[in-house]
């Protein structure tokens, strides 16, 4: 999750807004695409969101612990701490399904 070359689709279910989540490099994760306008606010839930081929929807990714303005306002930043903590895992698991269309 905090790998910069990660990327996926996201889902906030509060404001059921679509975007982006990719690796920041060090521990966490960010949400990208988001315009000045989107409803993301610190403490909304990240699940994985649909059209992914990589993982299931809804599957829990953290939660938004910072939103920063960017270009005066056009953009956001929304910084993402993981739901688990990722220096204590102990084992992986490997979802495998059918391929969407």
């Amino acid at each position: 999750l905090s790998d910069p070359d990660c990327r996926f689709s996201a889902r906030l279910p509060r404001s059921g807004l679509q975007c982006a989540v990719a690796g920041d490099g060090r521990h966490g994760a960010v949400l990208q695409y988001l315009g000045g306008q989107d409803d993301v606010r610190v403490g909304d839930d990240v699940d994985t969101g649909n059209g992914s081929r990589s993982f299931p929807s809804g599957v829990p990714v953290g939660k938004v612990v910072r939103v920063t303005r960017l270009d005066g306002g056009l953009r956001l930043l929304a910084e993402v701490e993981p739901a688990a903590p990722l220096n204590r895992l102990e084992g992986l698991y490997v979802w495998v399904g059918e391929p969407k269309p």
